[in-house]
């Protein structure tokens, strides 16, 4: 999936593999290859930042802000979150575009940020704008590529 806003900033990510073997008592946790454009710079990740069902949940998601069915948020914080809280989302405000906000923490963090900033919950965002095909699009094309990652 790609999140390509009309500005400089940019993510994909790429779900890569499960964490654990199928005969593992772990919860379907992904491995997720990103990379990450900002003005700042750009960085790679890589790290099981979500569960399977957490994936599905984020298509949905997408497609519903596609939709303008997600409340924009209040404030700065994420309403959309996984349960490894290296990645969230938030709608900042709708219009022609949406304006859509992808915070990255703990794994997902810029690198040259200090150790403290990086682990700093949801201080780092990329505010990207988009339109609702655009978002629509990512959405589809996620929910087709974790179909290779069912909950065993």
């Amino acid at each position: 999936m790609i999140l390509d806003g009309d500005g400089p900033a940019s993510i994909s990510l790429v779900s890569a593999s499960y964490e654990f073997p199928p005969e593992s008592d772990s919860p379907e946790w992904l491995v997720i290859h990103g990379h990450v454009s900002t003005l700042d710079g750009s960085w790679n990740l890589q790290a099981a930042i979500m569960t399977t069902g957490e994936s599905m949940a984020l298509g949905e998601w997408l497609l519903s802000v596609a939709a303008e069915e997600i409340p924009a948020a209040a404030g700065d914080d994420p309403t959309f979150t996984f349960l490894e809280p290296s990645l969230a989302f938030s709608v900042a405000s709708y219009g022609p575009t949406t304006r859509l906000r992808v915070y990255l923490s703990h794994d997902c963090a810029a690198p040259w940020l200090d150790i403290d900033d990086q682990l700093r919950l949801y201080a780092y965002f990329l505010e990207l704008t988009l339109s609702p095909a655009a978002i629509e699009a990512s959405a589809r094309s996620w929910i087709e590529e974790i179909q290779a990652f069912p909950t065993r």
